[in-house]
Order: structure tokens, then C-alpha cells, then sequence
């Protein structure tokens, strides 16, 4: 009988221990589980939350008359519009003029994001003389 109880004492505390060590392996994995959820998260809920400036912004370039110089490789930017006849002074032309719009590509890819145009997007109206009667091959009227 005295081994019955021992066998018990011994059984009772062996699963207590044996508890308190499921509980504590469980407590661990869900504090991993937590920590490692919040340092995924965290730096997407500081991404959101600060807005960041697009990148690639070229500087404006001003000639010693206070002119724009057109960025040299904006035909390489994102191509966004071609029109006939569009006139964009305040005055009517006396003749139709070609026109295609550029815009620099980080401006173009913010733009989805916001529906709004960056404050220092820069556009390129190209303009192109639109002749009657010209030969493709020579350019004479």
C-alpha cells in the first residue's frame, strides 16, 4: 500500500510538472507567435503613416534669362497624351500645331496612389508644326 501512494505522489507531481512545462512551452510560442506578427506589422503601419517623397526628382534647370531649359531626356519619360489642333495659350493660333504630353516616370507611378499630381511633377508639352502638302521624305511644302 505504502507503494500505491508513493506510485500516486510520484504520478500526481510528474503531471504537474509536466503541465506547468505545456504551459509554459504554449505561453512561449504564443509570445513568439505576438512578437514576431508585430515586427512584421510595425513597419507597415509606420509606412502608411508617413508619406514619402517620390524619388528620382530632377531639378529644375533655369537659363541666365530666368527661361526653363527642357529636361534632355523627356522623351524618354512616360508618354501620356498626342492631340491636333489643342491649344494651350491664352491666345488662338493662327496655325494647328501637333502636341504630345510627357511626364516623368515616379510622377506617373505616384500619381495611382493618390489621384493627385505630385506638387513638383514636371509635364513636357512637345510641339510639332503641322504642314499641308509637305513631302514625309524631304519636309518641303
Amino acid at each position: 500500500m505504502l507503494t500505491d501512494s508513493r506510485t500516486s505522489w510520484r504520478q500526481t507531481a510528474a503531471f504537474f510538472i509536466l503541465k506547468i512545462r505545456m504551459e509554459m512551452v504554449i505561453h512561449e510560442n504564443v509570445l513568439c507567435s505576438i512578437l514576431i506578427l508585430v515586427a512584421c506589422l510595425a513597419p507597415l503601419a509606420a509606412a502608411s503613416r508617413t508619406k514619402k517623397r517620390p524619388r528620382h526628382k530632377p531639378k529644375t534647370q533655369y537659363d541666365e534669362k530666368g527661361q526653363l531649359i527642357p529636361p534632355a531626356d523627356y522623351r524618354e519619360w512616360m508618354f501620356l497624351s498626342a492631340g491636333y489642333g489643342m491649344n494651350y495659350s491664352p491666345g488662338s493660333g493662327g496655325h494647328e500645331m501637333f502636341t504630345n504630353v510627357f511626364v516623368q516616370h515616379w510622377a506617373y507611378d505616384e500619381f495611382p496612389k493618390s489621384g493627385k499630381w505630385w506638387e513638383q511633377s514636371m509635364f513636357v508639352i512637345d510641339e510639332r508644326d503641322a504642314a499641308s502638302r509637305s513631302s514625309p521624305t524631304t519636309g518641303a511644302c
